[in-house]
């Protein structure tokens, strides 16, 4: 009564709206008796060629001063959020247009067959997703409405409580609230969510208390379809002070498993916007686990399909970054609930959705919250044991949106140990097909079907004769060079990094698999793929133009190629990239000097690792190919990095080593040895290493540096002198 009181205060009298229906006209308002209340919703006015159009006369009356309640409200007028398929996220319509008729004998509730998944460019609209009878109102029934939520709010504990509910509940249903002010909404929800406290309390005793909360929570779920409404619904869940409206609602989805109370919560989770958050925020925190169980006891009954669909939606809202919550689910109905949704053999969600008309959207949700809880191991392997990898991939091809969650899941599952090697083995056969047929710009998808690959690759060597016997040379070469042209790809952030993922993860499987050993059939099959020269003339692209992270696989690919590949060496030279007409000798080069460049001692590490495989590839071309000597001696000659300055600051053995072994080579051209003569102690002391292979390499390019001029020899013998005295000389 203290909240009746406080609300008489605030709110004028009815008693100045004379014409107001008494209290037992009400259980009139409902559809069924609208025969004998014509003048509730008159017939439209014929309408003369100069008047104006009446649904102007309705935008009017919606932006008439009774909005002025909320009109510096810090809730945006917003409907709910869409999520998107693209962002991960990637969701369903969040609102759902529910037709039902009111009688005064029963409390009813959404029908399902009247249930209408919305299309995001139909929200709110007259036609589908707002009730009937909201354009053409007259201005009589706009104040006829007006007068009697303000007698409801005064007299809402009067004995005609529930006949004043099923007035508020037709209002609602027939979307007549917007056109009150929404202070009076937010003073009437307030009383809506203090009597259904009073009902769920145990000890409260009242006739047609189920009828009651049913009216009242089918209201609520009214309220939230309009977006003016909204605001007020958003403003009440999301006050700190009022948050337990939210476990309110949870009570009586889960006690009544009451649709409206369900689809409202999904509304207040999937709201875009801060509200949105704070809603989820206050249903983990006040009372941890409550909204949660409440919507999983939902999922336990089995309900339809369209009902499934939200309160899979809802949970996943709840447990994204939310470990705990995540935990709270995997561990329900037992530590079962990975197999509720996938079934241990046949049942699950799973089995619904196959038997769903529209089985895409239902699985495409049971795949989306399955990809948010199997952040943990303990539910990965549940997953696991359940024949999940399996059931997933089978159902794969449903739609792109159920493709994209599905590989992503397949690849969360290939790191689980536990998983079955059959099982394993029809999933990699299912995912190089994807890889075939995905498009070229689903780059979300191939980027995950790479990554499982390089999962199985590494957690079984086996399955590698497996992907090489199903081509995958063939099919990786190939994406690779779809995917070489990086400034294609790189103008938007988010498609350069998933582009680097993918090719970063091609290149990680084709360089595990280049030192499988293999039949020799097999062997020439593969150099044949690997030597062509279009895929050569692809990695010099990814070495010239790729993130540190694809460069280093390239040259670790390089360096591969020309140790395994037959022939590759003294076929690698005569691959050019034509923007930059430079071949192999140019690019390692340009590497070099860059890698120099960056160089600091927080990343010494890398660079040292760049360097070696750098100076590697160097003498393997060398090696393998006599004629590249000219052209990697013209670039030494040139190159504004020093090869001895490079062994003045590296004293790692493996970089010294390729160094001057490198320059052992070249060292024959007299240009090259003159310079090299000057640091002869340098290399003297390389000489007397204790490192075998770093005396070798420095002994040999002595032996062939040239003797000094001697115009020089007096000098130089000054020089040894001064040396012998302990002078020094610091260049």
């Amino acid at each position: 009564m203290d909240a009746q009181r406080a609300y008489d205060q605030q709110v004028a009298s009815t008693s100045q709206f004379p014409q107001y229906p008494k209290p037992e006209m009400m259980q009139q308002y409902p559809p069924a008796c609208r025969q004998n209340m014509p003048h509730m919703y008159p017939p439209n006015y014929p309408r003369s060629p100069s008047r104006v159009p009446q649904v102007d006369h309705t935008s009017h009356w919606m932006n008439g001063p009774y909005t002025a309640g909320y009109a510096n409200s810090p809730i945006p007028s917003a409907a709910p959020s869409v999520m998107s398929h693209v962002s991960m996220q990637d969701d369903l319509v969040s609102v759902m247009s529910v037709q039902t008729t009111l009688n005064a004998a029963t409390a009813p509730c959404p029908q399902d067959s009247h249930l209408t998944e919305l299309r995001p460019q139909s929200q709110f609209s007259s036609s589908a997703s707002t009730p009937p009878c909201t354009e053409n109102v007259d201005p009589a029934t706009i104040q006829e409405v007006r007068r009697n939520v303000a007698y409801a709010i005064n007299n809402f504990y009067s004995n005609d409580q529930y006949k004043i509910i099923q007035c508020i509940c037709h209002y609602a249903q027939r979307n007549m609230f917007q056109f009150v002010d929404m202070t009076s909404v937010h003073k009437l929800l307030l009383l809506i969510a203090q009597l259904l406290k009073n009902t769920a309390d145990p000890n409260f005793r009242r006739q047609n208390s189920l009828q009651t909360s049913n009216l009242l929570l089918n209201a609520i779920f009214y309220l939230s379809r309009n977006p003016n409404t909204l605001r007020v619904v958003m403003h009440v869940a999301s006050d700190k002070n009022t948050a337990e409206f939210i476990y309110i609602i949870a009570h009586f989805a889960k006690v009544n498993l009451s649709w409206a109370a369900a689809l409202t919560l999904h509304t207040l989770f999937d709201y875009n916007g801060p509200e949105g958050a704070k809603c989820i925020v206050y249903a983990k925190q006040i009372q941890p686990g409550a909204v949660l169980d409440a919507l999983l006891h939902i999922l336990k009954e089995k309900p339809d399909r369209k009902r499934t669909l939200f309160v899979l939606h809802s949970l996943q809202l709840l447990a994204r970054k939310d470990n705990s919550a995540k935990q709270h689910i995997v561990q329900s109905y037992g530590g079962r609930f990975i197999e509720l949704l996938i079934g241990s053999t046949q049942g699950g969600l799973l089995a619904l959705a196959d038997n769903a008309r529209d089985q895409g959207r239902l699985l495409y949700r049971i795949l989306a919250l399955l990809n948010v809880v199997m952040a943990s191991q303990a539910a990965a392997e549940m997953f696991v044991r359940c024949g999940g990898l399996q059931k997933v991939c089978e159902r794969l091809f449903q739609s792109t949106d159920v493709l994209r969650e599905g590989i992503h899941l397949v690849a969360l599952a290939s790191d689980v140990k536990a998983v079955d090697d059959q099982d394993l083995r029809i999933s990699m056969r299912q995912v190089l097909d994807i890889l075939c047929r995905s498009n070229d710009r689903d780059l979300f998808v191939r980027r995950y079907s790479s990554g499982f690959l390089v999962n199985v690759m590494a957690n079984r060597p086996v399955n590698k004769r497996l992907l090489i016997e199903c081509s995958a040379f063939d099919i990786f070469t190939s994406l690779c060079q779809q995917y070489s042209n990086l400034e294609q790809w790189n103008q938007a952030k988010e498609t350069k990094g998933m582009v680097e993922e993918l090719i970063d993860n091609i290149l990680l499987s084709l360089n595990s698999l280049i030192m499988e050993p293999l039949k020799p059939e097999a062997t020439r099959a593969r150099d044949v793929c690997l030597s062509q020269r279009s895929y050569q003339t692809c990695l010099l692209n990814l070495l010239s133009n790729g993130s540190p992270t694809v460069r280093s696989r390239v040259l670790r690919q390089v360096n591969l190629l020309l140790s395994c590949c037959a022939g590759w060496g003294a076929t690698v030279m005569q691959a050019v990239l034509e923007e930059k007409g430079e071949n192999i000798v140019g690019i390692i080069f340009n590497v070099i000097s860059a890698v120099r460049a960056e160089a600091t001692d927080a990343n010494r590490k890398e660079t040292v690792n760049t360097l070696v495989a750098c100076f590697r590839i160097l003498n393997l071309i060398m090696i393998c190919d006599e004629s590249a000597k000219k052209t990697v001696t013209l670039f030494v000659r040139n190159s504004p990095v020093s090869m001895m300055e490079l062994l003045r600051t590296f004293s790692e053995d493996n970089l010294v080593v390729q160094i001057l072994e490198m320059c052992d080579r070249v060292a024959d051209d007299e240009n090259l040895a003159q310079q090299w003569a000057s640091d002869r102690p340098l290399l003297d002391a390389n000489a007397n290493s204790s490192n075998p292979e770093i005396a070798r390499a420095a002994q040999s390019l002595v032996s062939k540096l040239s003797v000094v001029s001697s115009d020089f020899e007096p000098l130089a013998g000054v020089f040894a002198s001064m040396g012998s005295e302990g002078f020094s000389m610091e260049m």
